[in-house]
């Protein structure tokens, strides 16, 4: 339900931002997710879990929604579609 709600936020944000800008904050908001898991110490573990969670629901969608859009301006929608598939499968392999 919360990788819904993101959607639906980021969608609005490319609309008012522009995709390139939407994608770039998606970068930048992925390495502070990053450097959040590597310096945050897990003295009672559930504050740090919940602090990833919740960056998880927002942080995840904010890549891909622009990319979606921008990606059709640019190649057919073949090769989006093609594109879009081989980069699941390689995040679902790295992510198992």
């Amino acid at each position: 339900m919360s990788i819904f709600i993101g959607l639906v936020v980021v969608k609005k944000m490319c609309d008012v931002f522009g995709d390139m800008n939407v994608l770039f904050m998606g970068a930048v908001g992925e390495c502070a997710q990053l450097f959040s898991w590597g310096f945050i110490k897990e003295s009672p573990p559930t504050v740090s879990a919940l602090v990833t969670s919740g960056m998880d629901a927002f942080i995840l969608s904010l890549p891909w929604v622009p990319m979606m859009y921008y990606s059709y301006r640019i190649a057919p929608p073949d090769l989006v579609s093609t594109m879009a598939s081989t980069a699941c499968v390689f995040q679902f392999t790295i992510g198992k």
